[in-house]
């Protein structure tokens, strides 16, 4: 029922702030959205069904350039309901990059779970000054059924100062799952269209295989696809991912975890 009650609370509030805009994506993991980590925790507010115990380091080369490469390490843990997530990260070189500091708590169970996380950012400027930015935002999931998982996120429904250029959205999704295949879809609402109903969709299929997961995802606005691969053993988890864009070029990205979390 409170996960229910906040999938629709982010719903309402977001819609309302469309109009504003979003920014910035310093903690996108490697693995895919289905998957339960603390970036996922940092980055849309999505708690992990269970209690865990768990460290991740992430970097990211966005668009194969290496002035916009994003490194990041981020720590979560669980107790009884409870779940909270702490992460850094830096984003480029010099005057031209910025610092994160990220955090994240809620509450989550089998059936379903909600959390809030905030973000505060510093960039260097010339002669030694600097911006600041900060946001906060909101996501919350729900066992439809033993099968079936749904989830919104929200995460800067709120934010204040300087921003990094990346822009963020309300996004709906829905998981299926079944025996060793899941498949996922997506629809992520943008502000600046008319009636603020333009949005990019996308879809997914992972594949397990013991230690081993594959997985693929297409997306529209623009036409594109990337595809991942996560390797877990005894508690340490591997996974990388590839993006391509038809304008701007292929994204990597490379997760290591290790942990109670870590299947």
């Amino acid at each position: 029922m409170i996960a229910r009650l906040g999938l629709a609370l982010i719903v309402a509030c977001a819609l309302g702030s469309l109009p504003r805009s979003a920014r910035s994506q310093e903690f996108e993991g490697a693995a895919p959205v289905i998957h339960e980590s603390a970036a996922l925790l940092l980055e849309r507010g999505l708690p992990p069904a269970a209690a865990s115990a768990r460290f991740e380091a992430i970097a990211v080369r966005w668009f194969g350039l290496d002035e916009l490469a994003t490194s990041s390490l981020a720590v979560e843990g669980g107790w009884r309901g409870a779940r909270t997530a702490l992460g850094v990260s830096r984003t480029g070189q010099a005057e031209l990059g910025w610092s994160a500091l990220a955090i994240a708590g809620g509450w989550a169970d089998a059936r379903g779970g909600a959390a809030v996380r905030a973000v505060l950012r510093g960039q260097s400027g010339e002669g030694g000054g600097g911006t600041r930015g900060i946001e906060a935002g909101a996501g919350a999931w729900a066992a439809a059924s033993r099968l079936v998982r749904v989830w919104a996120s929200a995460p800067q429904l709120w934010m204040d100062g300087e921003a990094p250029p990346l822009e963020r959205r309300l996004e709906l999704g829905v998981r299926w799952s079944a025996g060793e295949v899941e498949l996922w879809l997506s629809h992520a609402m943008a502000p600046g269209a008319a009636g603020d109903l333009r949005g990019e969709h996308a879809a997914g299929v992972a594949a397990h295989a013991g230690p081993i997961t594959v997985w693929t995802h297409v997306q529209d606005a623009p036409p594109r696809g990337g595809f991942g691969l996560v390797i877990h053993w005894r508690g340490l988890e591997v996974a990388c991912q590839s993006d391509t864009h038809p304008v701007l070029g292929e994204t990597f990205r490379l997760g290591i975890a290790a942990g109670s979390g870590a299947p």
